[in-house]
C-alpha cells in the first residue's frame, strides 16, 4: 500500500513542545517541492526523554502503536497507547569494566500519565543510554543517547533588570541546544539558541510584564536528537509540509535527553 509521506505526531508531543518551546508562528510557511511516497511498515512510535535534573524519576518513555493516515478516524476520540510493552533503558560501557546497569520502565497508566517510568533512575551527565522497546505483533524498536552535561552559568553575569534578563552560559560539546526559560509568577518566556562550540552563550530576554515578577531562571541542555525534533517543530507554522523527524530504530519517534538547572532569584 502506497501512501503519502507519513506524518506522526502524538498528542504528548505537542504537550512537551508546548512546554518547553516558544509559541508557535502564526503565518503560513512553505509547501514541499515534490510529494513522495513510502510503503507505510506498522510498528512502534515513541516520545523518550531521559531528564536530568534535580530529581529522580523524572525520565519517560511513551509508546503508542504506528497508524496510516486514514486509521486516524478510528484513533480519534481515544489513542493507540501501548500498554504491554517490555521497555529496558541500559548504560554504553565504554573502557569501564563490569556489566552495564540496566533499568525496567513500567506501564502505570493514569499514574504515570500513561507512560513508561523508572521512579528510582537518574541519568548522569557524558553517558550513553540504550533504548529498547519489545511488544507483541510488532518490529522491536531501539535508540540511543548521550545524556549532556547539565548547564553551567556564569553567576557573576547573571543581570535581572525591568524589561530584560541577561547572562552567560558555558556550554559543552554534548549539547546540540540549549533554551532558557525565565519563569514568573503568571508565566514564562523562552529562548532557543544553538551550541555554537565556542564555549559560551549570550543570552538576553525581553522581559514582558505580563510575567509578573520573574522568580527563576531555567536552561536546558538538549541533546542531538531532542534538538533535531525541536528544530524541527519550533519552526512548524499552519498550511505548511513538515517532514517525519525519527531519531530510532525499528519504528518511529525520538529517544533523547536533556539536562536542566536552575537559579532561583527569590
Amino acid at each position: 500500500m502506497k501512501i503519502r509521506q507519513l506524518i506522526i505526531f502524538t498528542l504528548l508531543l505537542f504537550g512537551l513542545l508546548l512546554e518547553f518551546s516558544c509559541d508557535l508562528p502564526h503565518q503560513p510557511g512553505p509547501m514541499p517541492s515534490s510529494i513522495s511516497t513510502t510503503e507505510f511498515t506498522p510498528g512502534l512510535n515513541v516520545l523518550g526523554v531521559l531528564r536530568l535534573d534535580d530529581s529522580t524519576g523524572t525520565s519517560f518513555i511513551y509508546i503508542e502503536r504506528a497508524f496510516a493516515p486514514e486509521e486516524y478516524d478510528r484513533y480519534s476520540d481515544t489513542l493507540p497507547i501501548v500498554k504491554d510493552a517490555f521497555v529496558t533503558v541500559k548504560e554504553q560501557l565504554t573502557d569501564t569494566p563490569g556489566n552495564p546497569r540496566e533499568y525496567i520502565f513500567l506501564y502505570k497508566g493514569q499514574s504515570s500519565d500513561h507512560k513508561y517510568v523508572n521512579p528510582y533512575f537518574r541519568p548522569e551527565a557524558g553517558k550513553t543510554y540504550q533504548l529498547q522497546v519489545v511488544a507483541p505483533d510488532l518490529p522491536p524498536l531501539s535508540g540511543s543517547t548521550t545524556v549532556p552535561d547539565q548547564p553551567r552559568l556564569d553567576s557573576s553575569s547573571i543581570q535581572l533588570g525591568q524589561s530584560d534578563l541577561n547572562f552567560v552560559l558555558f556550554t559543552s560539546a554534548n549539547a546540540a541546544l540549549y533554551e532558557a526559560f525565565a519563569i514568573g509568577f503568571y508565566g514564562k518566556l523562552s529562548q532557543l539558541r544553538q551550541n555554537s562550540g565556542n564555549g559560551t552563550l549570550q543570552f538576553k530576554l525581553a522581559l514582558s510584564a505580563f510575567l509578573g515578577t520573574i522568580t527563576e531562571l531555567q536552561v536546558c541542555a538538549y541533546d542531538a536528537n531532542l534538538a533535531a525534533l525541536l528544530n524541527a517543530t519550533s519552526s512548524i507554522m499552519p498550511q505548511s509540509y513538515l517532514t517525519t523527524i525519527s531519531t530510532v530504530e525499528g519504528g518511529y519517534g525520538c529517544f533523547g535527553s536533556v539536562a536542566i538547572q536552575r537559579y532561583r532569584f527569590y
